[in-house]
């Protein structure tokens, strides 16, 4: 990551690439206007996807759209995880509803 450029987010930087071993990005890219834009491949990295998952297919504003309105990988897998236990909870909850309504 070149010279400290997350500033005050390195530490949410820093913490997708020790579980994925890979480096992150450059978090920005030099726009069409010479100003600096959000750079595809660091949203690509902030999702936990692979490098050119999303690069290798689709244009930059097209990553940073899909990327941003999408689940990482990581998060839908530990979302679902948790799926049988909550069915559980909302049976119990159900349960201890009706009990109390008589």
């Amino acid at each position: 990551m070149g010279g400290g450029a997350a500033g005050g987010d390195a530490v949410g930087v820093v913490e997708p690439s020790v579980g994925t071993g890979l480096t992150a990005p450059d978090p920005t890219v030099v726009g069409r206007n010479g100003q600096p834009r959000l750079a595809p491949a660091f949203v690509e990295f902030m999702q936990g996807l692979e490098p050119g998952r999303l690069t290798d297919v689709v244009s930059g504003g097209a990553v940073v759209r899909l990327a941003g309105n999408g689940v990482g990988p990581r998060q839908g897998a530990h979302a679902l995880s948790l799926s049988p236990v909550f069915r559980r909870w909302s049976q119990q909850t159900a349960l201890e509803a009706a009990a109390q309504r008589g």
